[in-house]
């Protein structure tokens, strides 16, 4: 069976994605790997000139890296002569779907974690975090910020925006109206997210809620405003993680590798592999100690920024090979830890000076008396 010939309407998928892959027997397609797949939807899409509309390409970063974005999505830096810090950031594998919007404002940065998806129609504007693994329906709409009305109660809102759009905020502000989504969330069909919220990992929120108050993590939400529903596991972090535990995943929290395949090949080594930012919940524990122990895979060896708490627990340099490392825990920073997680042992890791360090997690643990 041979090639039929190519048109728009084939390279262009129903869902918005481009779809060259559907049009060739299986017998062809099966040969094709499938991390050059992408590579080959862009060369499509660039041959027919169906690329996203895209402001400051220079600070858009990880387009060579998304699964795929459909040409009439919009990347936008809004203020981008004053606010040099505002920029968008894509992980690997993202979807971006039909008419979906990234604007990013007020010196606000947008990142959208590795295998994330975001369906049709759904704006995400200022200063947002979207973890890893998450998938978004269609017509969600989520922002850190909205219209002011209450700065000079008397003027035009139009006028009151005006004033608001041409003063930067301040940091505190910034961290302040911050919306973040942690790792494994689904947020269903046509939900509204509030500025300043924290969803935690693994929550699900259902189609046509509000999220005006917090979510903890695997809570299930909906409703206008949002209340709990149930849960999908209850998250009750232990003082000690292990990497061959599967009940431990949940508190394997940020930024570590977690779909199957990847934990049978970490798991192989003994280790949860992690990125380069990272996060571990623990039980409360003040007092005691945070002994972490793992693998560091890079040949140079690499360091480790650690903050217990959002407290600094000081940079530690790994050599490659088997590592430990151990600090005090102590009481948490106000407002450091995220509310749903004010009663954990809130770990956070960083690589600091390099780019892709390859480690990971064998266990972790608390020792001592609280």
């Amino acid at each position: 069976m041979g090639l039929r010939p190519i048109s728009v309407d084939d390279l262009i998928g129903a869902g918005g994605s481009v779809v060259l892959m559907s049009i060739m027997p299986e017998s062809v397609r099966s040969l094709i790997p499938p991390r050059f797949r992408p590579v080959l939807r862009r060369i499509a899409l660039a041959v027919l000139d169906r690329t996203p509309a895209i402001s400051h390409r220079d600070r858009i970063i990880g387009l060579d890296r998304a699964a795929a974005i459909d040409p009439t999505a919009r990347l936008t830096i809004l203020d981008a002569d004053r606010a040099p810090a505002s920029r968008i950031d894509l992980g690997r594998d993202v979807f971006l779907g039909r008419q979906v919007e990234l604007t990013a404002a007020r010196g606000g940065i947008i990142k959208v974690g590795d295998d994330t998806s975001i369906q049709d129609a759904s704006i995400v504007f200022g200063n947002i975090r979207i973890g890893a693994h998450c998938l978004f329906g269609k017509y969600c709409f989520i922002a850190s910020g909205g219209h002011s009305f209450r700065s000079r109660p008397a003027w035009l809102i139009r006028d009151q925006d005006r004033l608001m759009l041409s003063q930067l905020p301040s940091p505190t502000e910034n961290e302040k109206s911050l919306v973040r989504i942690e790792d494994d969330c689904w947020i269903a069909q046509s939900v509204v997210i509030s500025p300043g919220i924290y969803i935690g990992r693994g929550a699900v929120i259902g189609a046509n809620a509000v999220v005006t108050s917090d979510v903890g993590p695997y809570e299930i939400h909906g409703g206008t405003p949002n209340r709990k529903l149930g849960t999908r596991l209850a998250f009750q972090p232990p003082r000690v993680i292990e990497a061959g535990d599967d009940g431990a995943i949940p508190y394997f929290y940020r930024g570590f590798h977690l779909g199957q395949q990847a934990l049978r090949r970490s798991r192989a080594l003994g280790v949860v592999e992690a990125r380069s930012q990272a996060c571990i919940v623990l039980a409360s524990a003040p007092g005691t100690r945070l002994v972490l122990s793992g693998l560091c895979q890079d040949d140079t060896g690499c360091a480790i920024q650690l903050r217990i708490g959002g407290a600094d627990a000081g940079t530690h340099r790994i050599a490659a090979g088997e590592f430990a490392i151990e600090a005090a825990v102590r009481a948490p920073v106000a407002f450091a830890v995220p509310g749903p997680l004010a009663q954990t042992t809130y770990i956070e890791l960083e690589v600091v000076g390099t780019a892709a360090p390859r480690y990971g997690i064998r266990s972790a643990k608390l020792i001592g008396s609280a």
